[in-house]
This record gives structure tokens, sequence and C-alpha cells, in this order.
């Protein structure tokens, strides 16, 4: 279960990567309007430099975000602050990736993060890298209580959990078959379920109620899907849209911040 500023009577809305319809995905602009259109925190994606930096980037391949070729794993650090996010906008000035650490100082205590660990599930070594360094940097930053760190890798959120309980936990997973057996043998390592919005019933909320678990699901963008999203009981949402959905929810009289 959600604790510390997750524990809210209001529905919860995350920017998805901030917000990805006005500017660049997981870039500080996006992250910033985000909590500028009335988000309770934001969404994003971190994953290891060639030189284990933790920075906030979702893709495997860095084309589709920088019309650069190669691999985001093979990019050192200095190089990646030589990437331009603003290519898919037509935004003339460089816009530079973030690092976990950038990101977190510019919102600080006004934001809640909704943080997906990225990367190749079967290294576990390199997870396991990820994954300390970005709760260092949680850590560091005073912020343990205003995050939850999740993953579609059960192995490394249960390698969290055991590590430290402090640090907030979820699963995220996009078909029902991913909860097999074996998976709800950890629901004790997590505080929350993540699914996609296709896939949240009745069913699915009584097995979280049954295990202590909220739910938070991604992604939310119409009225429609944020009806069936309070209807259900969720505790949160991920959208690409948050100034619609915040205006949305204050329509339907909900939780005004």
């Amino acid at each position: 279960m959600l604790t510390h500023a997750f524990e809210k009577s209001h529905l919860l809305i995350f920017g998805h990567r901030g917000s990805p319809l006005r500017f660049p995905e997981n870039s500080l602009l996006s992250f910033k309007e985000a909590m500028n259109a009335g988000a309770d925190g934001i969404e994003c994606d971190v994953r290891l430099s060639r030189d284990y930096q933790v920075f906030v980037f979702h893709d495997e391949k860095v084309l589709r975000l920088t019309h650069q070729k190669g691999s985001f794993k093979d990019y050192f650090a200095r190089d990646i602050k030589k990437l331009d996010l603003g290519y898919p906008f037509g935004i003339s000035r460089k816009i530079q990736i973030p690092t976990l650490e950038e990101l977190l100082t510019s919102l600080g205590k006004r934001s809640l993060f909704y943080i997906e660990l990225k990367g190749n599930f079967s290294l576990e070594t390199q997870m396991h890298l990820l994954a300390q360094k970005t709760m260092n940097v949680l850590k560091k930053l005073e912020l343990i209580d205003r995050s939850i760190l999740v993953s579609f890798d059960y192995k490394v959120i249960r390698w969290i959990k055991k590590k430290n309980p402090k640090y907030m936990t979820g699963l995220n997973f996009s078909k029902l078959e991913e909860l097999n057996a074996s998976r709800k043998d950890h629901f004790h390592y997590l505080d929350c379920l993540c699914p996609q919005f296709s896939l949240l019933n009745p069913s699915l909320m009584k097995e979280a109620k049954d295990h202590s678990l909220d739910v938070m699901t991604w992604v939310v963008n119409t009225k429609k899907d944020l009806c069936k999203a309070i209807r259900l009981g969720v505790k949160g949402v991920v959208t690409d849209d948050p100034k619609r959905v915040v205006r949305g929810k204050k329509k339907l009289g909900l939780g005004l911040k």
C-alpha cells in the first residue's frame, strides 16, 4: 500500500513523461508543463548511460527522439548531453536529456514521482545497478517518500524491496498473463499494481485490494476512461494530457487540490 505523500483522498494524476503532447517527452520543459497544468506528479523513465549515469529517457534507441543513431546504453554521459530532444517538435533551441538528479532537483517536493526502471531485464547486475543508483539519488534529495519505483521486471522490484522496504514499489504490466502464479508470489514486495488501462476490471481491483495493494493505471486521456478509473477506485492515473485530465477531474468535482 502506498504511504506518505501518496496518501491523499483524491485521485492522483501523473503526467506521462511530462506533458508529451505539448513538449518533448521526458524533458524538463515537459515535466514542468505537467505540473503547471495541475498534475500531482510526473511519470518518467530512467536508463543508464555507458558510464553508468542515470538519465531520463524512454527508448532503447535514440533515433525517434533525437534523429541520431545507436543505442542509449552505448552513449557516454557527455555525449548524451549533446543530443537534442527538440528534433521531433521542430524546436530551434536545444533541449537536453536530463539526468534523474536534474529532474528531481528541478521539481523537488512540488511533485510526486512515478519512476520506471528501463533496461535489459536479462542483465540483472545492470538492473540492480540502475535501481541502486536511482535509490541513491532519491535518498540524497530526500524524496524517498514522494517516489514510487516501478518496472515490468518484477525481479528488480523484489530486489529493491529486499534491499530497503522504505522504497515504494509497483509492477507495470500490459497483459494479465504477466500476473501469473509465480509473480503473484511476489505481491508482498509490492505497494502498487500498475496495469495498462485496458486491463482494468473489478476482478483485478479486488485482487489488488485482497493483497492490500493500490492501483495506478496508464494511459488515461479521455473523460470516459477517467470516469471508469474513478468508478473502479484506482489510486492514480498516468496521462499524456495532464491539462485535459485535470480539467476533467475538476468538472467532475473530485478532490480539487
